[in-house]
């Protein structure tokens, strides 16, 4: 059965309104955001599930997300787009495409319907189908609709269009079509695309990395080739302490190439390879690769932002997120039908996925959902940027130069980034006799009980010292503790290593004991202030900020 084609000389388009439709879209999104944000919020902090409550908020909120893009989505792209030829009509939604040749239609009438809310009137346009030759979508039903969408009244559309059509003119109640198929290209991607090479080397570079990590190990490794926390601070793990206030830079660009254990690399690795398989012959290997660096800039500056300073992360769970957003976003490109949505359910559902616990920090079992989020959101935008321009005439989205540009200057960062870890390894193995996780004490007790033997059995390590100087002042001996926090502050000066404001707020706070052990009040009142005024993840152990208040030192 011949299918009606489109003339583009002789085929007249109609243009949607569009303000209605970007004023929803925006409402939706914010609407979304503004229900999701308390959940993602506590979910950020604990990193840990929210509550029933805060879950049927994040569900209900990404549902309206969902619908938000969509909306955007359509808006983006001008749809829906009437289109009226010498052949027939098409109609172009978001989701579908429906024609019908002019012989199988009869001609075209304003009809009224009341909505139930409000019993407001709504108009369309509604043609009688008298034939077989129309799309699949239509086949069974009785007419053909054209909604009120347009910027023309639609009983001056009814008009223009019935003017146009044969049987109204009097033509004759036939029109030959010569079996041409409809001719329009919406086909999109790689033309003769087999191999998605680039999808491969980003996972063999991902999978050298791991090898790096195994290989340049500092102490032992845990369950699952899980690299010390000594072992991925000196490759490039991102922490707060560490770009902020030392100005490691290239910590943001190095930690997505860093993986916490051999599962967490398999799940990245299996997510990096349903993405990048689809959007790499969808959007071609220049954005690909672009959207990988982005992606992970992006993740890093949101885990930066919503995570303590202290806390290392690792993984490429942002790229990953920013190529399955940009995907589902930019996917709306391709013609309507079963492939297109299989690709969008694929996106769809690894997204979903991908929220739950899908990689791990290096510093605990945690999500590093802020990484998660910030790439995605960056992959929306840029998914939203390629969606709306990208000329209907063309298999690829536009801007590939500075695609291309994007991917070389992140991987001239990541070389970089590579030279200034390979300068700093050395420092990490000299501090490598470092007290390990099971070892750390946990309360003060522990470190009055155990702070004696860890100074002697770990003696570069800066928390020993002021382990045993807590043992010390808890003993009275004053002097003696104070020397072992001088010490344990010129370790940490002459290392270079960090171990956050709660450890140095600490160790001011006892200093300031041990000043005021001494009579030197006027020197603890001082010293103490830093500790004092710490709060939430800076603030030192709540035992210490009572007994420096009890002293009177704060205030």
């Amino acid at each position: 059965m011949a299918e009606a084609h489109s003339d583009p000389e002789t085929a007249t388009r109609y243009r949607p309104r569009l303000a209605r439709t970007w004023c929803a879209g925006i409402c939706l999104t914010l609407g979304a955001i503004a229900l999701a944000w308390a959940p993602l919020t506590a979910t950020l902090s604990l990193g840990t599930l929210p509550g029933v409550r805060g879950l049927a908020l994040l569900v209900v909120a990404g549902g309206l997300l969902v619908l938000g893009a969509l909306v955007t989505a359509s808006a983006a792209l001008g749809r829906p787009r009437l289109s009226v030829s010498a052949t027939g009509v098409r109609l172009d939604s978001l989701l579908r495409s429906e024609w019908a040749a002019w012989h199988s239609l009869g001609a075209f009438q304003v009809t009224s319907t009341h909505a139930r809310l409000g019993r407001r009137a709504l108009l369309a346009a509604r043609g009688r189908i008298v034939g077989p030759n129309v799309s699949r979508s239509l086949r069974g039903k009785r007419q053909f609709m054209i909604p009120d969408r347009f910027e023309m009244p639609v009983g001056t559309l009814v008009m223009e269009v019935n003017a146009r059509h044969p049987n109204v003119q009097n033509h004759g109640a036939a029109w030959h079509l010569g079996g041409v198929p409809y001719a329009e290209d919406n086909r999109v991607g790689i033309k003769a695309f087999t191999t998605p090479w680039l999808t491969f080397a980003l996972l063999g570079g991902l999978v050298a990395m791991f090898v790096l990590e195994q290989s340049l190990a500092i102490g032992p490794q845990g369950p699952w080739l899980r690299p010390s926390l000594a072992t991925v601070q000196a490759l490039g793990a991102l922490s707060g302490e560490a770009v902020l206030t030392h100005g490691e830079w290239y910590r943001l660009f190095m930690a997505p190439l860093l993986h916490a254990n051999v599962w967490h690399l398999i799940g990245n690795g299996t997510a990096l390879f349903m993405a990048g398989y689809v959007l790499e012959n969808l959007a071609g290997r220049a954005w690909l690769a672009a959207l990988f660096v982005i992606g992970g800039l992006g993740g890093s500056v949101m885990s930066l932002a919503a995570n303590p300073a202290t806390q290392l992360s690792v993984g490429a769970s942002g790229a990953i997120m920013a190529l399955f957003a940009a995907g589902l976003i930019s996917s709306f490109r391709m013609s309507p039908g079963p492939s297109r949505w299989l690709v969008q359910a694929n996106f769809v559902g690894t997204v979903i996925t991908s929220i739950m616990p899908l990689a791990a920090t290096a510093g605990a079992d945690k999500v590093d959902y802020a990484a998660h989020i910030g790439g995605a959101l960056v992959g929306a935008v840029c998914g939203l940027v390629m969606l709306c321009s990208w000329p209907a005439a063309t298999r690829l989205p536009r801007f590939q130069s500075a695609a291309r540009g994007i991917a070389v200057a992140g991987m001239l960062l990541a070389v970089t980034g590579s030279v200034a870890v390979a300068a700093r390894y050395p420092v990490y193995v000299a501090q490598a006799p470092w007290i390990p996780p099971d070892r750390m004490p946990k309360t003060f007790a522990d470190m009055e009980r155990h702070g004696a033997e860890l100074a002697r059995r770990y003696p570069q390590d800066p928390r020993s010292h002021l382990f045993y100087g807590i043992a010390l002042a808890s003993a009275h001996d004053y002097a003696s503790a104070e020397q072992e926090f001088e010490t344990s502050l010129q370790e940490t000066e002459h290392g270079g290593a960090s171990f956050g404001r709660r450890f140095d707020n600490t160790l001011w706070g006892m200093l300031a004991v041990v000043a005021a052990g001494q009579g030197q009040r006027a020197r603890a009142r001082e010293v103490a202030q830093s500790a004092c005024q710490a709060s939430g993840t800076d603030q030192p152990p709540a035992e210490l900020v009572r007994a420096l208040r009890h002293a009177g030192l704060c205030g």
